[in-house]
């Protein structure tokens, strides 16, 4: 069994999250999860393959005393409904990181990260986000998926998943990263988040490009990890587990061979604005909570989902 973990980035999807826990994996004073997202704490929202505390906390034995932080990063902590409360059982003491960005933008590329990955199978976002309130009572769930990974609309809702969290954890435990902060200077978005981990600056200065999102060039092999998912995940998942390897590979290979660079195209003006205004309010509440000028976000611009 391994040392409980005192750090978690706990969120948003789609918001530089696999990023920042690559960049900090090579910190010789951190020690992050492999796999990156073991989802313990919200199986209620995302599979995972731990099913007690011991089998959670040994993907943390190999951590060392050079270690000063121990950690991961699951992006559905923050979104799930029990979640935060339950790493606060744990650990009342942990620090949490939470990435955030206009809740348009972040929904419409969680949408094609999940169709990347099989856990969606509507591709047309617009049909997708109507999709929810039927989702939401169990139904037109793909094979693999839960309901809450499919939830656009809360998952949106970043203002209140903020408020609740500073409800169970005091603001100085926890460090708010904007998405656009961290592309415009990702080093001193770096910088002040190992202050945060009170860690010394390990020099890097180089900061790679990690898990940009992609169009599919085919569907009907975009189709494929659905259908490998659905026919074999869980014994998939174990036998990873068992020969303690992230990926097989094979879902990458055929991402790679399904993959098209060029960027995804914009939401339709008036679909997006009708968005926009829904989380008019939630940005508002955000805002207060986290006291960051927020009013960009307000602004409606025509981006298309990184």
């Amino acid at each position: 069994m391994g040392p409980v973990p005192g750090f978690f980035i706990v969120g948003s999807p789609k918001c530089g999250t696999t990023a920042m826990s690559e960049y900090l994996r090579t910190h010789p004073q951190v020690f992050l999860s492999d796999p990156k997202e073991p989802g313990f704490f919200a199986e209620d929202v995302v599979p995972t393959a731990y099913r007690t505390l011991d089998e959670y906390l040994a993907i943390f034995a190999a951590a060392t005393s050079q270690h000063t932080v121990v950690g991961e990063a699951s992006t559905s902590y923050i979104y799930a409904e029990h979640a935060l409360e339950r790493i606060r059982n744990l650990r009342p003491d942990a620090r949490l990181v939470v990435m955030l960005r206009r809740p348009v933008d972040l929904i419409y590329a969680l949408h094609d990260e999940l169709l990347r990955v099989g856990q969606e199978s509507e591709f047309d976002f617009e049909k997708a986000w109507a999709l929810w309130p039927d989702r939401a009572r169990g139904k037109a769930i793909p094979p693999g998926a839960k309901a809450p990974q499919l939830n656009y609309r809360w998952i949106g809702c970043l203002g209140s998943q903020a408020d609740r969290l500073l409800r169970i954890f005091p603001r100085r435990q926890v460090h708010f990263i904007l998405f656009d902060d961290f592309v415009r200077d990702t080093r001193s978005a770096y910088l002040r988040l190992l202050e945060f981990l009170d860690l010394p600056d390990d020099g890097r200065t180089h900061f790679p490009k990690i898990n940009e999102g992609v169009q599919h060039r085919s569907r009907f092999l975009a189709r494929f990890p659905r259908y490998l998912r659905a026919k074999a995940g869980g014994r998939v998942a174990a036998f990873k587990k068992f020969v303690g390897v992230r990926e097989l590979g094979i879902v990458k290979g055929f991402d790679r061979f399904n993959a098209d660079a060029s960027p995804r195209p914009p939401l339709l003006p008036e679909f997006r604005r009708s968005l926009e205004e829904l989380y008019s309010e939630e940005i508002l509440l955000l805002e207060q909570r986290i006291g960051v000028d927020l009013s960009a976000w307000r602004t409606s611009v025509a981006a298309s989902a990184p």
